[in-house]
């Protein structure tokens, strides 16, 4: 085979041009994503069933315990958390290692949907694997206004930001959930002959939406709601709480207080002593974290330009620059490492070797970047890491095949049986040398653990490089 490529050069370049030519087609058209860390697929799945306006023992008895029971027969499931509030109740299913989290999802959706007898309000099955999206920068906006004015100024910078090319998350955090308190005097309820859990139902009543069937028509089924729903205090004011002899109504407002404001929250985010708000960006699937993190600096910079004075847009935790930076090692390390191998051979062999050691060294390198999408391999900080550890090995063994190729040539045998000979002459120890470097990566490679997934990536650039 050596011999055979050393007498055919044009095959054996047209081999190597092509493992090039498809490496820097794989770099160039962003077939590997770029991130912080290899994704390891989550093994939590939620169930969330929303239930406004309930007892945490209501919404165990109705919908928790409902729902660990549907979830018995289902295979792959390793523990179970449940908890039930005012608000709805959660299922945390923790999956075991051996089963695959999203066929397990699958199952757990048929079950949770052929529940026939959740409470009348409460509302859909929120079923999701918790591995979907993963920070890559947090934008903070700051500015002095109120609190509700600053939330909604938040919103719309989400809103833009989740619009960007190449993104399709963000989260806000560091802002209070709005709440509409209700105080009614005791003296109001003796006077009209009302209790509290007569007004809590007409609350409730006036707090939903209902389906009132489906229409068909030649253009398909329309399905039709009462939109009933209150969520201002102007709306809940208006919520009749008792019907008076003559037909008018009492309404809440004319009886009770009724305030707009915020939740308690003893967290309170600032900057530089002004308010802030954070809003995360975040990666899904097989996006650019470094695409990303330039697309959010460019729009906070256009937006700082226009926003009005008092409010500024800022950054913070920019994963994508710890990716950056591992890239701009791996260059370093390859420049330094041709630079020190055109010095060394350049010593002693002839340039032609020089030239071939660091064609070689490019080669495998661009060889294993066209691979790695079908390996499921991303650019991260442990791929990376793979390649500045193999770096030296690729060129340790090249190094040594160029002074033996020039050891024959200075015995008086032409560059092309030199070639064969010294290559032929440390095949077997370095083929041995690489088989024993890959024997030991091959336990990592093939690890499907939490844990060994975070490894992985460093075995198979290695494995894959050498």
């Amino acid at each position: 085979m050596i011999a055979w490529f050393a007498r055919n050069g044009v095959a054996a370049n047209l081999l190597m041009l092509s493992v090039m030519v498809a490496g820097i087609w794989t770099l160039a058209n962003d077939k590997i994503p770029l991130e912080v860390f290899q994704d390891v697929p989550s093994r939590f799945i939620s169930v969330n069933v929303p239930y406004p306006a309930s007892s945490p023992d209501e919404t165990e008895e109705t919908i928790v315990l409902k729902i660990e029971e549907a979830l018995q027969p289902v295979g792959g499931i390793k523990h179970l958390n449940s908890t039930a509030s005012s608000s709805g109740g959660t299922v945390f299913i923790e999956v075991n290692e051996d089963a695959d989290p999203r066929e397990v999802m699958e199952d757990v959706k048929i079950r949770v949907d052929a529940i026939p007898n959740f409470p009348a309000l409460a509302e859909k099955p929120i079923i999701q694997l918790d591995d979907s999206f993963h920070s890559v920068i947090t934008v903070v906006l700051s500015a002095e206004m109120a609190e509700k004015d600053l939330k909604r100024l938040a919103e719309q910078t989400r809103d833009e930001l989740s619009a960007l090319p190449g993104i399709s998350h963000a989260e806000i955090a560091g802002v209070r959930n709005e709440e509409i308190a209700i105080e009614i005097p005791e003296a109001a309820l003796r006077k009209y002959q009302l209790s509290l859990e007569t007004i809590s139902q007409a609350i409730q009543q006036s707090a939903i939406d209902l389906p009132a069937g489906v229409v068909q028509t030649e253009a398909g089924d329309v399905s039709i709601r009462t939109r009933g729903r209150a969520y201002t205090g102007d709306d809940y004011a208006r919520v009749p709480v008792l019907t008076r002899p003559d037909g008018s109504k009492l309404t809440l407002g004319e009886i009770a207080k009724i305030l707009d404001g915020f939740t308690e929250n003893p967290l309170i985010v600032k900057l530089n002593g002004s308010p802030c708000v954070m809003i995360t960006v975040m990666r899904e699937g097989r996006q650019n974290a470094i695409t990303i993190g330039d697309r959010v600096k460019e729009y906070i910079e256009s937006s700082n330009a226009i926003l009005p004075d008092g409010v500024r847009l800022d950054y913070i935790n920019d994963r994508s620059k710890i990716v950056k930076g591992r890239i701009d090692l791996l260059r370093q390390n390859a420049q330094s490492s041709l630079i020190l191998v055109f010095i060394c051979v350049g010593l002693f062999l002839r340039l032609e070797a020089v030239i071939w050691v660091g064609v070689g060294m490019v080669m495998s390198f661009l060889g294993a970047f066209a691979l790695m999408p079908y390996l499921d391999i991303t650019i991260n900080l442990s791929s990376l890491m793979g390649f500045i550890l193999v770096l030296g090995i690729v060129v340790d063994d090249a190094i040594v095949i160029s002074e033996s190729c020039d050891s024959y040539r200075q015995q008086g045998l032409s560059p092309l049986d030199a070639a064969i000979r010294g290559t032929k002459r440390m095949a077997v120890p370095i083929t041995f040398g690489v088989l024993t470097t890959v024997c030991a990566f091959l336990p990592m490679a093939f690890d499907s653990s939490d844990w060994g997934s975070m490894f992985r990536p460093i075995a198979i650039v290695f494995i894959v490089v050498m």
